[in-house]
């Protein structure tokens, strides 16, 4: 199983946040990905494709967003959404 980024978890049980994890954390790079999205198993549209919609998802049922990246260059750099 995939499993939410760990800043993810901290905030939704800090602050009893009731968004899902999958539109807290909508792209995750598991063991693999990055084999996948260079044989064109998954592309970067279909990843964006994903953010807008989570973003949008927790836009509507909050007063702000906060939109925070992986922390490395390296990871979002290999899908183009760095």
């Amino acid at each position: 199983p995939l499993f939410p980024i760990q800043d993810c978890a901290i905030f939704k049980r800090h602050f009893d946040l009731p968004h899902r994890y999958e539109d807290m954390s909508p792209v995750i790079f598991p063991r693999g990905f990055t084999r996948d999205y260079l044989d064109g198993r998954t592309t970067s549209s279909e990843l964006m494709h994903s953010i807008q919609t989570s973003v949008r998802a927790l836009a509507a049922q909050s007063d702000f967003v906060v939109c925070e990246g992986t922390g490395h260059t390296g990871v979002g750099s290999i899908c183009d959404l760095n």
